[in-house]
């Protein structure tokens, strides 16, 4: 994203998935500053009052910590989501979209079908008990006779 008139007046004002991304970990993780400091952002981010965009995708008892920017014909969300005793993720996207049209609910969508589908992926620790534990009986065939 580039904010044009910023550029013009000498101030650049960029912003790219990978750098959001960066800075999203690093809060989490508690080493973009303080740790103090970071919990403080984490709070400031959970507290976020926009919510069209990645938290419009997934159910009332998600946790998002984010951060939204629009501009003209750019609409921005970039957050770490919450997802009940499972990790939480991070999603960045960026959007640009024609002057003369309306904002899509294009990043609710997204938001809701990474949502949806890392909801039924298995738990690293499902996957692990299940290494330890009898091989997996594959769909319409029969356990080896024992």
């Amino acid at each position: 994203m580039q904010d044009e008139g910023a550029f013009k007046a000498g101030l650049n004002n960029q912003v790219t998935a990978q750098g959001l991304l960066k800075l999203l970990r690093m809060i989490a993780e508690g080493r973009a500053w303080s740790p103090e400091t970071c919990a403080q952002m984490l709070e400031i981010l959970l507290d976020q009052r926009f919510k069209s965009g990645i938290p419009a995708g997934l159910p009332g008892d998600a946790h998002i910590a984010h951060k939204t920017g629009n501009i003209s014909t750019v609409y921005h969300d970039a957050g770490i989501i919450y997802m009940g005793n499972r990790n939480p993720y991070f999603l960045v996207i960026l959007t640009q979209f024609p002057a003369d049209s309306r904002r899509s609910g294009a990043v609710a969508e997204v938001s809701k079908d990474l949502y949806e589908t890392l909801g039924r992926l298995p738990r690293p620790s499902d996957l692990l008990d299940a290494a330890s534990g009898p091989p997996a009986v594959p769909p319409g065939s029969s356990p080896p006779p024992g």
